[in-house]
């Protein structure tokens, strides 16, 4: 506040540190807002609020969920199958950096921790920050959980239809 609301007095020249009426008219002076130091206030933290965030973090969840058991499905039954839309050069660097079981888990984690993050925005407040890792941790263990049941499902329909 730079001018008193009522005589427009200058008050830059001698802030009033604790007076609360204009030294010159002696009119009621607006609180001054000095910064907040400490954690932002809890809206900051708040689940996703806009509607076309929400629309993108529910189709993302659907995908991130039931994308990687088919991923994963097709990567056991032809392990080389997913490598196939890659350049000649890359399919030899990755199959001796990655192994075919290492791909697995990273689609399997990747996808569940995907999707929990999706969940976590949409469902969740956490007080702090650091309450959404627990919270998209323990989503994660229960996607990797569903997702396993679901792979189990597809190839046990996939042996069937043999």
């Amino acid at each position: 506040m730079e001018s008193c609301p009522q005589c427009h007095a200058n008050l830059a020249a001698e802030p009033p540190p604790g007076r609360s009426t204009c030294p010159q008219c002696g009119a009621p002076l607006p609180a001054a807002t000095a910064p907040r130091s400490g954690p932002p206030p809890l809206e900051s933290y708040s689940a996703a609020s806009a509607p076309g965030e929400r629309t993108w973090l529910r189709i993302g969840f659907w995908l991130l969920l039931l994308a990687p058991p088919l991923a994963v499905s097709a990567l056991v039954a032809k392990p080389g199958s997913a490598m196939d839309v890659l350049p000649l050069f890359l399919k030899g660097i990755i199959r001796q950096l990655i192994p075919v079981p290492a791909q697995i888990i990273s689609v399997a984690l990747a996808g569940a921790a995907g999707a929990a993050y999706c969940l976590a925005r949409l469902h969740t407040r956490p007080a702090r920050p650091v309450n959404t890792f627990g919270i998209v941790a323990a989503y994660t263990c229960a996607i990797l959980l569903f997702d396993f049941c679901l792979t189990i499902m597809i190839a046990f329909v996939g042996c069937l239809l043999r």
